[in-house]
This record gives C-alpha cells, structure tokens and sequence, in this order.
C-alpha cells in the first residue's frame, strides 16, 4: 500500500513538472512574438505581498527571484501579471517601482486596501518605459500614482472607491488611454494632472467623484491631450487651473455640476466637446486667449459663461434650453463670438458688464431675449439672426454699441433700448411678428422726435392764440 502512494505521488510530480516546464516554454515564446497575448490568455491570480523595487539591477534581480517572464528590453520587456495583493502593510504601496528605465508590463493585478494605510495602488517615481494595464485598484489612498515619470502607457485599468484615481505629478509625455475611475472615497478627482506636459488622456471614464472633485483635473499643466473621455456625475468634469495651450477635442460632460471649467488657463482649444444637463456647461474664469469651437451645450443653467475673462474666441458653438446660451459677464472684453447658435433659452446671448466684444453671423432663435446687453458699452453687433424671440436685441444702460446689418423678427420689439446714449443702429430688417408697428427708435432718434413734436405743438398754439 505505502508502495503504491509512493509510485503515485513520483508518477504525479512528473506529470505536473512536465506540464510546468510546457507551460513556461509557451509563455516564452509567447511572449517574444506577440505581447498582447498575456492580456487574452485566462487569468488566474495568487495572493502575493506588496512589491518593491528600486533601480534596474533590483528589477533584474527580482524578476530572476520571482520567475517574471522578459529581460527588460522594449522586444521582450518583464511581465508581472495575475496577482492579488491586499495591501495592509504599513508603508508599502501594492506595487513600488522607483528609478528604473527597463521595459516592462503589469497586468492582471488586484491591489486592495491601501487606504488603511495611506497607501497607493500603483506608485512609480522616476520610471519610464513601463505599462500598466487591466490592473484593477479599490480602496487605496491613489489607485494609480505617476510621480516624475515618462513615456508610460496605462490601458484599460479599473480605479475604484480610491481618493485619487489616476494621478501624474510632473510627469511628461505618458499615455493614458480606456481606463475608468469610479466613486471617489474622498475628495479626490478621477484623472489628476498636476504640474505635468505632452501626455495624451482618450478614451477615459470619470464618474461620481464629488465633494468639489473633478472627473478630470489638471493643476499648471501645459500641451496635454484630452480626446474622448466621459465624465459623468462629478463637482466638474473637466477642471483646468493655471493650464495653459491644452486641447480638448470630442469629450462628453453629463449630469455635472460644471462640465468644462478653465480658471486661470490660457491658450487652451476646445474643439467638438458635448455638455448635457451641467449646470454651467463651458465656463471661463479670469482665462484668456482660448479657442471654443463646435461644441454643444444642452438642458440645464448656463451654456457658454466668461466671467473676468478677455480675448477669447467662440465659433461654430451651440447651445440650447438654457437659462443663457452665452453669457460674456463682469469685465469680460475683447471676445469674439462668430457663426453659433442659441435656441430655445431665455438669453440666447447676454453681455453684461463688457466692453469692445464682437458678435458676427450669430444666430439666436426662439428666446425670450435674441440679444441682450446690460451697462455694456463699445460691443460690435453685426449680421447676426435674431428669430422669433420676444425682443431679438435688447440694449439697456448700454452706450456706444454698434448694431448694424442684422436681421430680427420679433413678437415685441426687433430693438429695444431703455436709457442708452450713443448707440450706432443701421441697415438692420425687422420683421414684426404680432403685425404690429414695431418700428426701431434709437435714442437720439427719440430725443429727435420728441423736439420735433414739441416745436409743432408751440407753433400750432402761437398760431390758433386770438
């Protein structure tokens, strides 16, 4: 009987042993001629420690220890991949890397629990050249955290319940591209960008970060790339500060409380963005010098507002069931505003408190104000298209704007002024929608008018007095 046992257990080792060594021969070769193939391949994953290392020769060292597959060139790079680490140790990341230039792959990896801690998911200092991908962090205090690191590639990674999601601190040139940042534990934002330039960020999801947390955040960071992401259910979706020459090119912001806000960011180009049922959809705050172009703004308060902001320009935008389409507010000047469209808000455009901007082959339709202009002055209003709104331009304490060459149709008035002085008003069509006289009386023109009929009645008096 002992004989047997011992036959089996010998006749089952080799078995196994055999199996193993085929196994890793195929993972080999695998692995010299297509890398995709151990992302595709079934995934089994083993509890496993945190993971700490520093420097190349450490990588190299630990790599021959843990039987990681590679050699640290870009032709067959390390792969660390299948774990779980439930990281509940006391200063430990789940996975450190730290000043390594070698070529490797994580991925396949679960780090849990860090927030206990105060520990990260993922950290790297100083690295470049590695990929992270279908890695999956909960519960730490940042699922992914880039810290003076370069040409990285994070791909179809999963943050979830972390403070941060995804964070880049002075780190250049990486790439993130269809990862998802859900439920922040805190008050962190889903994508963080921090004093970081020339990364490209597409095809993300940001989602249910709250407490004044941004889906996608970026603090003094210039020339990065943000194309196709969606931020849903955030404080903001997309929040630069002090950004500057960033593009934002077909991104998505819905049920925000502000979809795309710039505070103190300059040469930025937003360009084929959508923004559904925010409360301020695009916002500029004391930002300058930006380029707005074909984007959308839908369904809730503001569409496009300036506050303090200055030598901007918006074309080919649109924006519908608003509060206000466009709003240029307190001190925002020299903006030009050219070819977009606002239907069905209360002010398809509204200047206040601003000088010298420019509003040319606009169209608003179906507001109950096309145009208004509040203590605003020197404003350039040229063929644009005010259609069937109750007042298509309306001017009040606003003095020395041009209006010139538009065309209205009102059921009210086409132009309405109320204590202006100076206004240029020529060469505009007025089509009175209730059929009444809706005739335009410049404030000169009335003064003009009133004289007029007053010197009539004196002569007419003088002449019937017996």
């Amino acid at each position: 009987m002992g004989i047997s046992i011992t036959l089996c257990l010998v006749f089952g080792s080799l078995i196994i042993s055999s199996f193993l060594f085929y196994t890793l021969d195929t993972h080999q070769k695998g692995k010299e001629t297509d890398i995709g193939y151990f992302a595709e391949r079934p995934k089994l994953a083993a509890i496993h420690l945190p993971i700490l290392i520093n420097g190349n020769d450490n990588f190299k060292t630990l790599a021959g220890f843990e039987g990681w597959f590679g050699n640290g060139t870009e032709s067959n790079p390390y792969i660390i991949e299948n774990y779980i680490i439930n990281n509940t140790v006391t200063n430990y990341n789940g996975i450190d890397i730290q000043n390594t230039s070698v070529y490797f792959i994580i991925q396949n990896v679960t780090v849990t629990n860090g927030t206990l801690y105060d520990n990260d998911g993922f950290f790297f200092y100083n690295v470049s050249n590695g990929e992270l991908r279908y890695n999956t962090a909960y519960n730490n205090t940042c699922g992914f955290n880039l810290q003076n690191s370069t040409n990285n590639i994070l791909m179809g990674n999963n943050a979830t319940k972390n403070d941060i999601g995804f964070n880049l601190n002075y780190s250049n040139n990486n790439t993130m591209i269809n990862n998802n940042a859900i439920n922040a534990s805190k008050y962190g934002s889903g994508f963080s960008l921090q004093y970081s330039c020339k990364n490209i960020v597409t095809g993300n999801v940001a989602s249910n970060f709250n407490n004044h947390a941004a889906g996608f955040n970026l603090q003094n960071s210039t020339n990065n790339i943000l194309t196709t992401n969606t931020a849903t259910n955030n404080s903001y979706a997309f929040s630069l500060h002090y950004s500057s020459n960033n593009t934002l090119t077909g991104n998505t912001a819905t049920n925000n409380g502000g979809g795309f806000y710039l505070n103190y960011s300059k040469n930025n180009t937003l360009n084929s963005n959508t923004a559904i049922n925010n409360f301020y959809d695009f916002s500029l705050w004391y930002s300058d010098y930006n380029n707005l172009t074909d984007n959308t703004a839908k369904d809730n308060y503001q569409g496009f507002y300036l506050h303090y902001s200055a030598n901007n320009n918006l074309m080919d935008n649109s924006a519908t069931n608003k509060f206000a389409g466009f709003s240029i507010h307190y001190y925002s000047n020299n903006n030009i505003l050219e070819g977009n469209n606002a239907t069905n808000n209360y002010y398809g455009f509204d200047i206040s408190f601003s000088a010298n901007n420019t509003l040319i082959c606009n169209n608003a339709t179906n507001n109950d104000i096309g145009f208004d202009l509040l203590e605003s002055a020197n404003n350039n209003l040229t063929g644009n298209t005010a259609d069937s709104n109750e007042y298509g331009i309306y001017l009040d304490h606003s003095d020395y704007n041009t209006v010139c060459g538009n065309f209205l149709s009102a059921y009210k008035k086409c132009i309405y002024e109320v204590e202006c002085t100076g206004n240029i008003i020529f060469n505009n069509t007025c089509e009175d929608l209730d059929r009444e006289s809706n005739a335009v009386i410049s404030g000169y023109n009335m003064v003009f008018l009133i004289t007029v009929i007053t010197v009539f009645i004196v002569i007419f008096f003088k002449k019937t007095k017996p």
